[in-house]
């Protein structure tokens, strides 16, 4: 990223410079307490920024918080073992691309983890929304339905 005042980035992203007795990066900057101080009023629970937002929104209690909490977390370890199995896939995909005489069931066979940790990624989301239907009422459920649809919280 572009630090310097010259680059109008930060400039003209957050204010700050306007005018070149602004272009200190240290007068320009917000000091570290007010940072901290704004971060701090989002949720106040101390948790993942998806778990705030959804309490937030949602209006949950602290049990409902609890029960989410560990469902988004079942969600972020699959993604994770997704997302590792995908780097795997294509290491080998690159091996065998290097192989002379390499053949299509050669290839499949080096696809098949990938198209296995997707259908288990499948299985854990369609589990995961369940459990958080499960842990919502209907009013919850009702706007939980409408940030799905809005495209502001995705599973």
């Amino acid at each position: 990223m572009y630090h310097h005042c010259h680059g109008w980035s930060r400039r003209y992203a957050f204010g700050w410079a306007n005018s070149a007795k602004d272009c200190d990066f240290e007068t320009a900057t917000p000091s570290y307490q007010s940072r901290r101080h704004r971060s701090a009023r989002g949720g106040g629970y101390g948790a993942r920024r998806p778990l705030r937002y959804l309490s937030y929104n949602l209006d949950l209690d602290e049990n409902q918080v609890r029960k989410i909490a560990a469902v988004l977390d079942g969600l972020k370890m699959e993604r994770e073992q997704a997302s590792l199995d995908e780097k795997k896939t294509v290491s080998e995909l690159a091996n065998l691309v290097t192989v002379e005489n390499v053949g299509v069931d050669d290839l499949r066979a080096a696809l098949a983890p990938r198209v296995q940790s997707t259908e288990r990624l499948q299985v854990t989301i369609a589990k995961g929304l369940q459990e958080i239907v499960d842990i919502l009422d209907a009013d919850q459920r009702q706007e939980f339905a409408y940030l799905l649809r809005s495209g502001a919280f995705r599973v």
